[in-house]
């Protein structure tokens, strides 16, 4: 069954709530932003007029490691044989670090602290209205800009994604009364079994987070020349916020694009729902002419989703727990009336669980991902796919036979492996070094972050204990660096029984195993690099130990073809 409705209506009044502070922060800076805008064009209209500057002052404010700086002054002048008096300096008032505005302003009016007349302007409908300057400030209307964009947009963002859940749970309850025995009936794009990609919600809050972040590290822009010009180290790190931020930016626009050109697709299954041990089949309508060399690769993914903790310490974590992947070669697709139809069959992994969403807080889901190389941007959309029950022991599908020759180089290719059949008969398997790149620069990168963290505490003198945890867990990342880089693993494989050598540059300890000592081989989740679930042969003798074989296989299913023809040569 799925879950209960009233979690996303409440979920949809939280998000309004949550919206306000949001959309008002927006709307006030907002407003600023066309005051500011409307005093500019309504003071083109006033009439110049010499005052005497009588008192000038360049007040200056100190937070925290930065200064703000603001001018202020009063003056006098005669209007219609009327002597008047002002305070306003410019368009906007107040204290700010926003370049070198009020430094630079304050020594061009000093001169004219001498009795010397100074050219301001006045309003001649209201004469006791007037301004020494009456440029725009560039920078100020950025600065206001920046929190339109951002609080503003995320208001909005929230509203609009609020009311997108609030008729979504409306729809499925309709759907849960009208079939209680049927959960892949009890949402709208499963019950006409036309599936919208899924990305739509992540986008919505991609965006946001996107905006949310340049609205937090947006000041450190006006703070890092200041912090530079005092060969203050701490300024590298701070440009680390805005530049993520322009990152993130650029992702969302990306994923925006994406979004407008894919996100029409709809995937129709024939295998309603789907059954795990079996097969997903159906086909995805793009809706797009799309003709990629390569073809498309399409990714099942079996997830548990945990949400723990409450309020600004809660947070949600995916964790795969199965995952299976097809190749589906440009000669497979046809043209529909829309555009390219993509047909898809991928076995559903025995190892994954049912769809389980009662609880919102762990749920077991399952998310299709296709992606392709496509000029622009690459092709690549989510559904979440119904698979609830498991298919009966006979109809399960085996993975057909690996044969000598084409078939067995092609496998080869996809791991990454060379395998082949020696003159003796022999099974031999070489995983050679760098075979997942990826996932080694990956992880490369990640450990020269951690590290430059590392070196950071260490030079800024942070307490003992900080950088020794932090270094046991850099240990940890380099030695999984170095073995992602330069392990290489050799195995042979004949009715004798089997033979393994693996270590850094191939020069580990040799194993032998007696075909009579091995009880089973069979395949364990490996580790998760991103989105991509390894697999891992693992090696069980009679004697109960657990060895392992051979690790970073990509798919499931191309496993159990590998211990298939492992088995065969050790004539099991």
């Amino acid at each position: 069954m799925t879950k209960n409705t009233s979690n996303p209506r409440r979920g949809s009044l939280f998000l309004r709530f949550f919206a306000l502070p949001f959309l008002g922060v927006g709307l006030f800076m907002g407003w600023l932003l066309l005051s500011s805008i409307w005093d500019w064009a309504v003071m083109q209209d006033w009439q110049e007029v010499p005052v005497q500057i009588v008192h000038l002052e360049l007040e200056r404010g100190q937070r925290s490691d930065t200064t703000t700086w603001e001018v202020k002054a009063s003056y006098r002048y005669e209007w219609n044989n009327r002597l008047y008096f002002g305070e306003r300096v410019a368009i906007n008032g107040g204290a700010d670090n926003l370049g070198d505005y009020w430094p630079e302003l304050h020594r061009r009016l000093t001169p004219y602290q001498n009795g010397d007349l100074f050219p301001a302007y006045l309003d001649p409908d209201h004469p006791e209205r007037s301004v020494l300057v009456r440029e725009l400030r560039w920078e100020r209307l950025g600065f206001y800009l920046i929190f339109v964009v951002t609080f503003g947009g995320a208001g909005a963002g929230m509203f609009w994604f609020s009311r997108y859940l609030g008729s979504k749970s409306e729809a499925q309850q309709q759907l849960q009364q009208l079939y209680p025995e049927q959960p892949w009936k009890q949402r709208q794009d499963w019950a006409a079994n036309q599936i919208r990609p899924s990305s739509g919600p992540t986008l919505v809050i991609s965006i946001i987070f996107a905006l949310f972040w340049n609205l937090v590290s947006a000041p450190t822009w006006f703070f890092i020349p200041e912090l530079l010009a005092k060969r203050d180290p701490k300024g590298l790190l701070v440009a680390i916020f805005p530049l993520v931020g322009i990152g993130l930016m650029v992702w969302a626009a990306r994923s925006w694009v994406r979004w407008r050109r894919f996100g029409k697709g709809r995937l129709h299954l024939t295998s309603m729902p789907a059954q795990i041990g079996g097969s997903l089949r159906g086909e995805i309508s793009t809706h797009t002419s799309l003709l990629p060399p390569e073809g498309f690769k399409a990714t099942l993914n079996c997830i548990r989703k945990l949400t723990s903790g409450s309020g600004k310490n809660r947070s949600t974590h995916e964790t795969i727990l199965a995952q299976e992947q097809s190749l589906i070669p440009m000669q497979l697709l046809r043209r529909g009336v829309g555009g390219t139809v993509i047909p898809l069959q991928i076995p559903v992994p025995r190892n994954g669980a049912p769809w389980n969403d009662r609880n919102p807080n762990d749920q077991t889901l399952w998310r299709l991902e296709v992606r392709a190389e496509n000029p622009g941007v690459d092709y690549l959309v989510h559904f979440e796919v119904p698979v609830f029950s498991y298919a009966p022991a006979d109809t399960i599908e085996e993975a057909p036979p690996l044969k000598d020759g084409t078939d067995l180089q092609r496998f080869a290719s996809l791991e990454k492996l060379r395998l082949n059949v020696e003159p003796n008969g022999r099974l031999k398997i070489v995983a050679p070094m760098a075979r997942r790149v990826g996932a080694a620069l990956g992880l490369t990168t990640f450990t020269a972050i951690w590290s430059g963290f590392l070196w950071f505490m260490t030079v800024q003198g942070a307490p003992f204990f900080f950088p020794l945890l932090f270094g046991l867990f850099d240990l940890v990342f380099v030695l999984i660096t170095l073995d992602l880089w330069f392990t290489r693993t050799v195995i042979s494989v004949g009715v004798d029984g089997l033979q393994r050598r693996s270590g850094l540059f191939g020069l580990g300890k040799t194993r032998f195993w007696q075909q009579s000592e091995i009880k089973s081989l069979h395949i364990e989740r490996g580790m998760q690099a991103g989105n991509k679930l390894y697999q891992t042969i693992k090696l069980r003798t009679r004697q109960g130990e657990k060895k392992t074989l051979l690790n970073h296989l990509s798919s499931r299913q191309r496993g159990e073809q590998l211990i298939a023809k492992i088995n065969k040569h050790l004539k099991r």
